[in-house]
């Protein structure tokens, strides 16, 4: 099998190239996106595209990145492609971001793709990876720990970006830019093995191939297809679960802990990913939640990045943004004045009323009133229930959340409590022919 017919197979069996007429290959100039551009030319009516490129010079190896300008559009010339130029300065623009200059040069490139994509009415983005890229990516995931969403290699196509040559060798890239004849130039940084790239590149895979699998690369990509097959599975199996588990930011323990721990941390993995909005999560965390999670006693909690932190509140498990403690406050009220308690995001007013109600009271003769927050040691006598109860006990028999707590006010007279907003009024202060009826607004 030629090649391109096995390029011509793998776009098709991976349906890289569906409902889509305008691809826009992204030209380096190097050995790989010239051999990709070259056989999507050769194939274009085969497959029924018309097919564009487009280069990046990112200012950053000066006269050499400039050769590769002149060579992009020179090549796309001799085979009558449109192609797309733009110039960026990365060094300048990664440091004005705060990041490396390869990260900041990966999304330029991305962006400019995107945006010529959008202008041109192009349907898909060509990448040139292959196998080789795939294999070096899989082993630098492992030498860094990744779960298996790691290990899975590079995807034939993620979105608009397909990855046609994903099934060629670098080997076979190479002989077929030999039997077409196709020049192309390359990056000096492809040569120096500083990189970790690199160094897989030119020294370690280089090395198992010769001392123990001379197949290595291929074997590497099929396991990475197996363990694909196997995430996607996982992913299924994932999604119902996490269905029967979870409800906005909270699980239920009870299901949690019925599900097989390889489900129970990919349910905690897509917890933190939704809820943090980040998808980069270190597997600590996720075996400080899980073993959070098998506690199960409330009050427990693990800190997590960015201010996060999850905590299991009466049988559930949480995600959200760390509690901030309110500090004591204490605000002072006079009948017929309306008073801001900006800790509760509520407005309270006293007025003076003749009428029973939940929020009438008969207060002593001169009783200094306020509203504020629980202090340790406080205790009420609930209407309907006999003796007095620690507010810590009812609040824990009410099952409120620490965070809850802090969002409970309470009415006071002479620093006692007369009612606990929300919930129960103090017995000692019921309603007697006259007093006053207690008015709390929502502000935002």
């Amino acid at each position: 099998m030629t090649a391109e017919d096995k390029v011509f197979d793998f776009i098709s069996d991976n349906g890289l190239l569906k409902g889509g007429r305008g691809v826009l290959v992204g030209l380096s100039g190097g050995a790989d996106s010239v051999c990709l551009l070259h056989m999507l030319y050769s194939l274009r009516e085969r497959l029924g595209i018309t097919v564009f490129a487009a280069h990046l010079n990112h200012g950053i190896r000066g006269e050499e990145a400039e050769r590769d300008e002149r060579f992009a559009k020179s090549f796309c010339e001799g085979l009558g492609v449109k192609i797309f130029v733009r110039h960026v300065d990365i060094k300048t623009e990664a440091k004005q971001r705060g990041m490396s200059e390869e990260l900041c040069g990966r999304e330029a490139r991305y962006a400019f793709f995107d945006e010529l994509s959008k202008k041109y009415d192009i349907t898909y983005i060509a990448t040139a990876h292959n196998m080789n890229d795939s294999a070096e990516t899989l082993l630098m995931n492992f030498m860094r720990g990744a779960s298996l969403n790691g290990l899975c290699g590079i995807p034939a196509r993620r979105g608009s970006v397909i990855r046609p040559i994903l099934c060629l060798t670098r080997g076979e890239i190479t002989e077929y830019n030999k039997s077409h004849g196709l020049e192309y130039v390359t990056d000096s940084t492809n040569l120096s093995s500083v990189y970790t790239r690199n160094k897989i590149r030119l020294e370690l895979i280089p090395e198992i191939e010769k001392s123990f699998n001379p197949n290595f690369t291929e074997t590497v990509v099929k396991n990475a297809e197996n363990m694909r097959l196997d995430k996607e599975l996982l992913d299924e199996l994932t999604e119902k679960a996490y269905s029967r588990c979870v409800s906005g930011n909270a699980a239920e323990l009870s299901e949690l802990m019925k599900e097989h721990i390889s489900l129970r941390r990919r349910i905690i993995y897509k917890m933190l990913t939704i809820n943090t909005g980040t998808a980069d999560i270190s597997a600590k965390y996720i075996d400080a939640i899980d073993a959070l999670a098998r506690t199960g006693r409330t009050g427990a909690s693990a800190d997590l990045p960015s201010g996060f932190e999850a905590a299991v509140e009466y049988g559930k498990l949480i995600i959200r943004n760390k509690i901030k403690h309110t500090g004591a406050f204490e605000y002072s009220l006079k009948a017929g004045e309306e008073t801001y308690i900006p800790e509760l995001g509520l407005s309270v007013l006293l007025e003076e009323t003749e009428k029973n109600g939940r929020l009438s009271f008969t207060f002593p003769e001169g009783a200094a009133l306020a509203v504020r927050n629980r202090r340790e040691g406080d205790v009420f006598y609930p209407e309907g229930m006999e003796g007095r109860k620690k507010l810590k006990k009812y609040f824990s028999d009410e099952k409120l959340t620490r965070a809850e707590r802090e969002k409970t006010g309470l009415l006071t007279s002479d620093g006692e409590i007369a009612y606990i907003f929300g919930k129960r009024r103090d017995r000692r202060f019921a309603f007697k022919d006259k007093g006053l009826r207690l008015i709390i607004k929502k502000r935002k």
